[in-house]
């Protein structure tokens, strides 16, 4: 009896044994795919989720560096005269607009009438002595006078000329019209005149003013193109490349954001912030932008064209985790159910980011673009 009594029990638990699941099958009963969720419309909406695709975009590596506004060096003119005299006149203001020949002042001194003088008597001379070398030169064709003769003449003629050409260059010099000069009038004054197109930045003279030729009387500034001149750390150097885009912003004015183009690479490192300097070239359409102003800027180097999607689509948790969501579900469909992919980024831009999936995405895939981290919350409750 005991004997069959115990094969009853241990058949009993035999039975139990079988009929109970085992830890590896609880687990398996309770395991939910963390790459999918599911929502319903409200959810959608509540999370403010929102679908796109990946597109096409222009990004770049971007360098940072701070810098100013600089003149272009034959945009700024410090504007004198080449003769001593007396300030006589003065025709314009500081900030006055001025175009390239404006006459800025006069002068007056006796070395202007002197020099006026000479011109007119060596031009005189000049015509006489190109008569006299043209008789010289008949004469001696006809055998009548020696070669000597000839020669004198045309050394006469020779010296005549470049003193006439030296007087015509000083003329231009002191801007005295070589027109009235040529009908024998003398004018009493010298003009000052504007080499460059610009604005009257400084002015140094007063009427009555005695002035000399080492002496700045005005200086003249054209920001209508102005280089941003930047410095940039020793280790980014070799990505930078002449034509490359420069985006800057500057600190005592809106963030409005303009842009320049590098047109210059420094050769040398400064030792003591171990930097170098890149020039940019800017084209200065606003009144309000002035030299010398500072700035911070982005070098954007090695732009392409590459997929790429809002930063906030993507998910990063790591360089062997960073995915996105996207669902194939319809979009009126009363449950969306997403699925995660991993994705590998790269440039960064303008909240824009390269994206490069690590599997193939469906092409009816809709892919989220914001919400992201609302999907990936309900995922987490999900596990739960």
């Amino acid at each position: 009896m005991r004997t069959l009594a115990g094969i009853v029990i241990c058949l009993f638990m035999a039975g139990c044994s079988h009929s109970l699941p085992s830890e590896e099958d609880k687990g398996q009963e309770g395991t939910i795919d963390p790459g999918l969720v599911v929502l319903n419309q409200e959810q959608i909406e509540i999370g403010k989720i929102t679908f796109g695709k990946l597109t096409r975009r222009v990004l770049s590596r971007d360098i940072k560096a701070k810098g100013k506004l600089i003149l272009r060096w034959q945009k700024n003119a410090s504007v004198g005269t080449m003769i001593n005299g007396t300030v006589e006149s003065i025709f314009v203001s500081v900030g006055d607009r001025v175009s390239k020949g404006k006459l800025l002042a006069t002068i007056t001194s006796p070395e202007i009438i002197e020099v006026q003088q000479r011109y007119i008597s060596v031009r005189g001379l000049l015509e006489f002595q190109r008569s006299e070398y043209e008789r010289q030169e008949l004469l001696n064709e006809e055998k009548i006078n020696a070669d000597k003769r000839l020669q004198e003449a045309r050394k006469n003629l020779t010296d005549l000329e470049a003193q006439y050409q030296s007087l015509r260059m000083q003329m231009a010099m002191f801007n005295i019209p070589l027109e009235a000069l040529d009908r024998g009038k003398i004018q009493p004054v010298a003009g000052i005149v504007s080499p460059i197109a610009g604005t009257v930045e400084e002015m140094e003279i007063t009427i009555g003013q005695y002035v000399e030729p080492n002496e700045t009387m005005f200086q003249i500034i054209d920001k209508s193109n102005l280089l941003l001149e930047l410095r940039v750390f020793e280790k980014d150097v070799p990505y930078i490349r002449i034509g490359q885009r420069v985006t800057f912003t500057l600190a005592n004015l809106d963030q409005d954001i303009y842009e320049s183009t590098v047109i210059s690479i420094g050769r040398t490192v400064e030792e003591d912030a171990r930097t170098v300097k890149v020039v940019a070239d800017f084209p200065n359409i606003s009144q309000y932008i002035l030299p010398g102003m500072f700035c911070s800027a982005e070098i954007h180097t090695d732009e392409q064209e590459m997929d790429a999607l809002p930063e906030e689509a993507v998910i990063g948790e790591g360089l062997s985790n960073t995915y996105i969501y996207y669902t194939r579900s319809p979009e009126m469909d009363s449950l969306i159910t997403f699925q995660r992919m991993v994705v590998r980024t790269g440039f960064s831009e303008d909240d824009y980011i390269q994206v490069t999936p690590l599997d193939t995405i469906p092409p009816d895939a809709r892919i989220v673009i914001s919400g992201s981290y609302y999907v990936k919350s309900a995922a987490l409750k999900q596990l739960e």
